[in-house]
Formats: structure tokens, C-alpha cells, sequence
């Protein structure tokens, strides 16, 4: 009997406890909250907000960053592509020796070239190192600079080399023969620049063996 008082007193002490404490929750959500602690709130609510990333802006600049990436870079292999420097293409079409003269074996003579240069690239080809060199037993027996000059986009320009050699001993003996070779070397070198921009050094080499009469001075052939 003294059991169950004790424990019917216990439980009327923890009902009267929880009745206690569900009362003191409703008086707080009935009182309104105080202004400076529902500003803090509202801080609060607002920086957590501010602070998440904004994943959506940060989606699309990223794509669009890739995107130009990618996109310079097709633009930029079109552009070494299409307008990539191609060779000169230079073709010597005659030798001529317009004067001619010998005395006691030693000649003097003027040395003419007609060449073509063949410019195919998208762009003016400029022309201001080129050189034209004679040789004659393995020794420079004349040379000079071709003059500055312009080839058009995918177009020939025909020019006419000319080189003035004063005099040449050439060897006279009989068993020689009665032609003299001589060998001509040229360098077609210059630019040319692409959309502005993209300047490209272009170089060609022709060298040719000449066969000269000693009698007259007239060629007999070349080959190049």
C-alpha cells in the first residue's frame, strides 16, 4: 500500500511538471519577438543566403569560357592552314649574252637571265634578298643584288637578271674544247604577310650550268 502512494505521487509530480513546462512554451509563442533579435534573424537569414554560390552563373561562364577556347583555337588552325606560306616556284626561260668579247684569253662579257617567279600564296610575296651569283671553274666571277620588288597574289612576274663581268681569264687550251661552262646560282628570298598579321620568310634557289662558244659568245645550251 505505501508502494503504490509513493508511486501514484510521482506520477502527479511529473504531470505536474510537464504541465508546467508545456505552459511556459505557449506563453513564449504567444509573446512577440523582440525587435533586435528578429533583426538578427533576418541578418542571419539573408547572409546564409548571399553566401551559397550562385551554381547557375557559374555553369554558364564556364561554358562559355570552354567555348571560346575552342573556338580561338579552330580559328587559329584555319588560319595556319588556308593561309599557310607555300614555295616560290622560279623557272629560268633563257640565258642570254647580250655583249661578248675576248682578247689574249681573257673575256668580257654581260650575263642576261629571264626567270618567271610563280607566287601562289594568298598574299604579296616582297622580294628584298635576292642575289645572283656566276662561278666559273669553281671561282665568283661576278655578282650582284636583284632589285626590290613585288609578286602579286597567285600571280607570275617576269623579270630580267642582268650582271656585268669584266674580265675572265678562261683557259684556252685545245683539249678543252670550244665551249666554256659557267654556272649561275640565284636566290629569290623575301615575306609574305598574311592578313596583317602572320609574316612568313620565303626562299628559292635555281642554279644553272651554261655552255658558252669561246669563238663568239653565243650559248650553246643550259640546264637548270
Amino acid at each position: 500500500m505505501r508502494e503504490r502512494e509513493i508511486d501514484h505521487h510521482f506520477r502527479r509530480s511529473d504531470s505536474a511538471i510537464r504541465e508546467r513546462e508545456t505552459n511556459r512554451e505557449r506563453e513564449r509563442a504567444k509573446s512577440p519577438v523582440p525587435s533586435d533579435r528578429l533583426g538578427d534573424q533576418i541578418v542571419q537569414r539573408s547572409t546564409s543566403r548571399s553566401r551559397r554560390p550562385p551554381s547557375g552563373r557559374t555553369d554558364i561562364l564556364l561554358v562559355t569560357t570552354i567555348f571560346l577556347i575552342f573556338l580561338m583555337i579552330f580559328v587559329l588552325t584555319i588560319l595556319f592552314s588556308v593561309f599557310k606560306a607555300k614555295p616560290l616556284k622560279v623557272v629560268v626561260n633563257d640565258v642570254q649574252l647580250p655583249s661578248f668579247s675576248i682578247s689574249n684569253g681573257t673575256v668580257s662579257f654581260t650575263f642576261s637571265q629571264l626567270v618567271s617567279v610563280r607566287n601562289p600564296n594568298r598574299a604579296v610575296f616582297s622580294n628584298n634578298s635576292s642575289t645572283l651569283q656566276l662561278l666559273y671553274s669553281h671561282n665568283e666571277v661576278g655578282f650582284t643584288a636583284i632589285s626590290a620588288g613585288k609578286v602579286g597574289a597567285h600571280c607570275t612576274q617576269n623579270m630580267a637578271i642582268n650582271l656585268s663581268v669584266p674580265s675572265v681569264a678562261f683557259v684556252t687550251t685545245e683539249t678543252l674544247g670550244p665551249t666554256r661552262e659557267i654556272v649561275s646560282q640565284m636566290v629569290m628570298a623575301g615575306r609574305v604577310r598574311v592578313l596583317g598579321l602572320l609574316t612568313h620568310h620565303l626562299e628559292a634557289r635555281v642554279g644553272c650550268t651554261i655552255s658558252i662558244a669561246v669563238g663568239n659568245g653565243s650559248v650553246e645550251r643550259f640546264n637548270c
